[in-house]
C-alpha cells in the first residue's frame, strides 16, 4: 500500500502529541489525562466536521462518550 501526498497540518501534529501524552498520563492515574484526553476529543471532532469524515466524527463521539465514563468514575466517584 502506498500513501500519496502524505501531508499532516500541525493541527494534526499537535493532536497526535495531545492523544500521546494522555495514553501516557493514563497509565500514571494522573488527573491531568482527562485535559489531554478531552482535548484532543474536540480536536479530533473539530478536524472530523471540517473535513466531512463521518468516520472520525463517528469513533471520536464514541471515544468521548467512553473519557466521560473515565471521568466519571475516576474523578467523582474516586474508584
Amino acid at each position: 500500500m502506498q500513501i500519496k501526498n502524505f501531508k499532516l497540518t500541525k493541527l494534526e501534529l499537535s493532536l497526535i502529541v495531545i492523544t500521546m501524552i494522555s495514553t501516557w498520563l493514563i497509565g500514571s492515574k494522573n488527573n491531568l489525562v482527562w485535559v489531554f484526553a478531552f482535548l484532543g476529543n474536540f480536536i479530533w471532532l473539530y478536524i472530523g466536521f471540517s473535513k466531512e469524515m463521518a468516520v472520525i466524527i463517528i469513533t471520536t463521539t464514541l471515544l468521548l462518550i467512553c473519557n466521560l465514563r473515565g471521568f466519571y468514575l475516576w474523578v467523582i466517584l474516586g474508584m
